[in-house]
């Protein structure tokens, strides 16, 4: 069976993490140490690794040649607007911390390499072909 809902799932996954580590889990934790460290940083990760999947969201739309180009260039998409907001905060009150830009990096290629050699495979895409690519 084909597991075409997974791309759905994923990119729409921060719609409740993101409140619930900003809101609910920060708050209660020691910004000091191990835990604190993580927290400051995980809400770049988890869109870092979440948003690539948004252009997947409905497989078949895309033939899997394309669907893997598109999800390259959606992965660069990515990393340049995680790069930006960092830079220029348009979202409110945000101060410089390379270590959100280095995790939003790392999110998009955790998700480049979960696409290309987990998922893949396992989408249906709208040539009628699993993820496989055609040699040449």
């Amino acid at each position: 069976m084909r597991k075409s809902f997974i791309p759905a799932v994923i990119a729409f996954a921060p719609t409740l993490l993101l409140p619930l580590v900003q809101n609910v889990i920060r708050p209660r934790v020691s910004h000091a140490g191990l835990a604190g460290f993580v927290l400051s940083w995980a809400p770049d990760f988890v869109v870092g690794f979440c948003f690539p999947f948004s252009i997947l969201v409905r497989p078949r739309a895309w033939t899997a040649r394309g669907a893997a180009k598109l999800f390259g260039v959606w992965s660069a998409f990515t990393v340049l607007m995680l790069v930006l907001v960092e830079l220029f905060s348009p979202f409110g009150p945000n101060v410089f911390d390379a270590s959100d830009i280095a995790a939003g990096v790392c999110g998009v290629a955790l998700a480049l390499l979960a696409f290309h050699t987990l998922l893949r495979s396992r989408l249906t895409f709208g040539d009628g072909g699993a993820g496989h690519l055609p040699d040449r």
